[in-house]
């Protein structure tokens, strides 16, 4: 994900053009009230990947980030493409139970976007950003944060 990142990075400065960065986290409210989050059984998450792969375009680049978090790389894609994206993905998957253990009302989606030029020059920070934005998204129990709206 890095390699591919670091290339749109330097493509789209060359172009002109903006990347964006969604990291996001997919898990399952269990436990009394639903306040505990667990990963996603295998069966749901391979139908959330069916579902993510289907929504997003050609270019677009779903990956394996951290634990169990993953992340999005939208080349040529600013932060409001990366918001409409995100509130996209959100319908999709919470729309029908991803497995029959699963209700929509139980599955907790946290999506943080990032982008440059739209928040950094800089590669490092891009992807940190990100990760705050997710963050937040997750402490305010809100599904999509753009690191812009959050300062």
């Amino acid at each position: 994900f890095l390699y591919f990142l670091e290339q749109e990075y330097f493509r789209g400065h060359r172009a002109g053009t903006p990347v964006s960065v969604i990291i996001f986290e997919m898990r399952v409210k269990t436990g009394i009230k639903d306040v505990i989050c667990e990963p996603l059984p295998t069966s749901a998450l391979n139908q959330a990947v069916l579902r993510i792969t289907s929504a997003k375009r050609h270019n677009d680049m779903l990956a394996h980030y951290e634990g169990f978090d993953y992340a999005l790389l939208c080349p040529d894609t600013d932060t409001d493409g990366a918001l409409i994206f995100c509130d996209r993905l959100v319908k999709s998957l919470s729309k029908d139970a991803l497995s029959p253990s699963i209700k929509p009302e139980n599955l907790s989606l946290s999506f943080g976007i990032a982008s440059v030029p739209g928040d950094f020059m800089e590669l490092g920070l891009m992807l940190s950003a990100a990760e705050s934005a997710r963050t937040y998204s997750v402490d305010n129990d809100q599904p999509v944060v753009a690191y812009r709206d959050m300062i």
